[in-house]
C-alpha cells in the first residue's frame, strides 16, 4: 500500500496532429480517437485503486497498445486479460499499474513513465514495455531512437520484458531500436520477447486498421503471459 498519488499523465499533442485531422475524414479513425481520454481515465482510476492494494505487482509501460486502445472497452485490452490470467495461474492477488500513455514515444517512457515508477517507489515483480511505433510514424530520428532506447534499458527494472519491434518498415530506425534492445538483452539487463508470434492473425484489427480489436488483444495477452511464464517472472 502506498500514499503516493500517481499523476494523470497524458502525452501533450499539437492541435494539428495527424490523428485528429484524420478522424475528420474517417469514421474508423474518429471512433478510435474518441477512446483516448475515456481509456486514460479508466486507468487513472484503476491505478489509484491498485496503489492502495497489496499483492504481487506488474507495471506496464508503453503506448496505446497497453492502454487497450482499439478494444471495445478498456477491460478488454490485453493488460486486464493478462492480470486476470495471472491471478488464475498463480492463485495470488496480482495487481497491475499501467503507466502507458496513448501516443507515447520512447522519450515518454524514459522521461515520464519510468520516472513515475521510480518516484512512486514501485517494486514490481514484473515490468513489461512495448514501444517504438509512434517514434517510427512520428519521424523521430534514428539517433534519438537509439539513445532513448539505451537510456530506457539502463533505467528499466532489471529483467523488464521488452517486446520486439514488429514492423518491417522504417528500416533504419527499426534497426537501431532492435540493436539497442538486443544489446540490453545480451547484457542481461532486459529480456526480449516476441509479442506478435500468433497462430492466427485474422480478424485482429480495430476499425482504424492501426490498433488491435478485442480478438487482437486476446492474442497479444496470450503472448505476454507466455513470455512471463517462459522467463520465470511467474510460475
Amino acid at each position: 500500500m502506498s500514499d503516493f498519488e500517481l499523476p494523470r499523465a497524458r502525452v501533450k499533442r499539437r492541435p494539428w496532429n495527424l490523428a485528429r485531422i484524420g478522424s475528420r475524414f474517417s469514421d474508423g479513425l474518429a471512433e478510435i480517437e474518441a477512446q483516448r481520454e475515456p481509456f486514460a481515465e479508466f486507468w487513472d482510476d484503476h491505478n489509484a485503486a491498485a496503489m492502495r492494494e497489496q499483492g504481487p505487482l506488474w507495471v506496464a509501460l508503453g503506448d496505446s497498445l497497453a492502454q487497450g486502445i482499439g478494444a471495445s472497452r478498456p477491460e478488454r485490452g490485453f493488460v486486464p486479460n493478462v492480470v486476470h490470467r495471472l491471478r488464475e495461474v498463480s492463485g495470488e492477488p496480482w495487481r497491475v499499474i499501467n503507466l502507458a500513455m496513448t501516443g507515447a514515444r520512447i522519450s515518454h517512457v524514459v522521461d515520464e513513465e519510468l520516472s513515475t515508477l521510480h518516484r512512486a517507489g514501485l517494486d514490481p515483480m514484473i515490468t513489461t514495455c512495448m514501444i517504438g511505433f509512434n517514434d517510427f510514424i512520428g519521424g523521430t530520428s534514428a539517433a534519438s531512437i537509439a539513445g532513448g532506447a539505451r537510456t530506457l534499458v539502463e533505467l528499466a527494472p532489471h529483467g523488464t520484458l521488452v517486446g520486439r519491434v514488429s514492423t518491417r518498415r522504417f528500416t533504419r530506425r527499426a534497426t537501431v531500436l532492435k540493436d539497442a534492445f538486443r544489446e540490453g538483452h545480451d547484457s542481461g539487463k532486459i529480456t526480449l520477447f516476441d509479442p506478435w508470434d500468433w497462430p492466427d492473425a485474422t480478424d485482429v484489427w480495430a476499425r482504424d486498421r492501426i490498433h488491435l480489436n478485442d480478438n487482437g488483444h486476446r492474442h497479444l495477452g496470450a503472448s505476454v503471459l507466455a513470455a512471463m511464464v517462459a522467463h520465470g517472472a511467474v510460475t
